[in-house]
């Protein structure tokens, strides 16, 4: 990516999304989003693709369709596993040690 900056001359960014070869337009779709809401950045600072929990804030306040379908996705996710809540609190309570 900076090779990429330098010959542009001047501040760039970029996003990426992975998805399965199956959902490969829906992550090309969400790099794209993401990359329009990361901050710029100038060659010299060795830039680099940013994710969406980067640009989590930056997302939501241009797109909250977009970012109110990932955490729908991510809550999915975890709904089989514990109580995330009570997982938070219990690691808090212990100065973030998980042993």
């Amino acid at each position: 990516m900076q090779d990429f900056a330098h010959a542009l001359g001047r501040s760039c960014a970029a996003g990426t999304a992975s998805a399965p070869l199956s959902e490969l337009s829906g992550a090309l779709d969400r790099a794209r989003r993401i990359g329009r809401a990361a901050p710029l950045r100038r060659a010299s600072t060795r830039p680099r693709p940013h994710t969406l929990a980067d640009v989590f804030v930056e997302l939501t306040v241009a797109d909250v369709r977009f970012v109110d379908e990932w955490l729908r996705t991510v809550a999915r996710s975890l709904r089989p596993g514990p109580d995330p809540l009570v997982t938070l609190d219990a690691y808090y309570r212990h100065d973030m040690n998980r042993g």
